[in-house]
This record gives structure tokens, C-alpha cells and sequence, in this order.
């Protein structure tokens, strides 16, 4: 089977670059990051939080995927850089300021 065509660094940066013009660019940047960083459409959607950030609220630079979210229920390992890294926490930064998804300690 042949292999699907990748896009090269110069073209992920600028693709991440075009998408800041668009609306919501906070959001469809985590995503483009998380497809290059080798997940797959359902580990992207099945990701917890905890599962991408440390208790401290860092971003991990090694995450573990647990076999429930992947393919043929094998558990792997992704890392991701830190540019992948200040991306999401752009998101999570924009999140937080919206108070999406944040809960209040009771």
C-alpha cells in the first residue's frame, strides 16, 4: 500500500500561520498539532485532560494513550515538542479565559 504524502515542516508552519487568520484560531491550531504529532481522529476526540497534563497543570512532553482510546486496543506513547506544547497551552490559556469547561472547587 502506498504511503500517504506528509506535509513538510515549512508547510505545517505555514498552514499554523494562515489558520490565525481565520476565526477561532486558538482551537483549529491545537488540532492540526495534535493530527502531526501522530494521533489519530479518535485518540483526539477520546483524550482526557489528565491524560495530557500533569497534576500541576504543565503540559506533559510524553503522553501515555490508554488502550481504550487506541487502535486494536494497543496502548502507545506520543511526545510532543514544545512547540506542540505552547500551542495547547495557547488553547487552554484561551479556555481558561472564556471559563470553558472549568470547574469551581466546591
Amino acid at each position: 500500500m502506498a504511503q500517504a504524502l506528509a506535509l513538510t515542516s515549512k508547510e505545517i508552519n505555514r498552514v499554523l500561520k494562515t489558520i490565525l487568520l481565520m476565526k477561532n484560531p486558538e482551537s483549529k491550531r491545537a488540532s492540526i498539532v495534535l493530527g502531526h504529532v501522530s494521533l489519530r481522529v479518535t485518540e483526539i476526540a477520546l483524550i482526557q485532560t489528565k491524560t495530557l497534563l500533569m497534576p500541576n497543570g504543565d503540559i506533559r512532553s510524553e503522553v501515555f494513550l490508554p488502550a481504550r482510546i487506541c487502535k486494536n486496543c494497543r496502548p502507545r506513547t506520543v511526545w510532543l515538542s514544545d512547540k506542540v506544547r505552547v500551542i495547547l497551552q495557547q488553547w487552554i490559556d484561551f479556555r481558561l479565559s472564556k471559563k470553558w469547561g472549568v470547574l469551581l472547587p466546591n
